[in-house]
């Protein structure tokens, strides 16, 4: 189901982008693999309780929030750090020359939902029924990655999808990686804009204090979701 989701996702996005907006294609590309997912998992006798749509503990949407509004900057400085190779000018240009509410649903809301749904709801929770839990985040998170070929993304999204595997395995519900994919993409579109001018100069005015401070939140955030009991 993983890779029928994923598949469909490029596969329509692809067909899609020839005849309407990159962006257009992308909310398309989504919508379409979340009916088949859903038809899927129906047809195979699943409920959404078994995909991980289910009502997590307070405490795990906390953590969600926390390690969403601070992800996305501590993978930008390990990007620059890296430099991995590839080309984002399409996604730049989605981004950057795309109105914010299509932006924001195209490349934040549908991915938060159907990548959850599919890399974490299918394939992280059905690796961890079999394995042990730290294969499962890995594992997921790898495949994560790979589904967006190139290196450039690659690197960030695997260790975003650490932390979201965590957050699932953890609360045993897709919903708070939800929260924290939206969050992150949010956030990261918003910067990207400059959108609020202000948020944009006092992270490059600083940057030490922007690292610390993310790390220290996101570990709050880690530690938030892994102590005590699992719900």
């Amino acid at each position: 189901m993983t890779a029928t989701g994923a598949v469909t996702i490029y596969a329509v996005q692809g067909a899609c982008v020839k005849v309407m907006s990159e962006i257009a294609a992308s909310i398309v590309g989504d919508v379409v693999a979340l009916a088949v997912v859903l038809v899927a998992a129906r047809l195979a006798g699943m409920r959404l309780g078994d995909l991980g749509v289910r009502r997590p503990a307070v405490r795990f949407v906390g953590a969600a929030v926390l390690i969403g509004c601070t992800a996305w900057y501590l993978n930008l400085l390990l990007v620059l750090w890296l430099q991995p190779p590839g080309d984002t000018k399409t996604l730049e240009h989605m981004v950057e020359q795309t109105a914010l509410l299509p932006t924001v649903v195209g490349l934040g809301l549908l991915p938060a939902l159907v990548e959850e749904l599919v890399f974490r709801g299918v394939l992280a929770r059905s690796l961890a029924a079999r394995f042990d839990p730290i294969i499962a985040v890995v594992a997921s998170a790898a495949v994560f990655a790979a589904y967006h070929v190139l290196p450039i993304q690659m690197v960030p999204t695997f260790v975003l999808g650490l932390w979201l595997g965590v957050l699932t395995v953890r609360s045993r519900s897709i919903v708070p990686a939800m929260v924290t994919h939206f969050i992150n993409n949010v956030i990261a579109i918003v910067v990207s804009r400059d959108e609020i001018p202000s948020v944009s100069s006092a992270i490059g005015a600083h940057p030490t204090a922007m690292a610390c401070g993310s790390a220290a939140v996101l570990a709050c955030g880690l530690l938030l979701c892994v102590k005590g009991a699992q719900t």
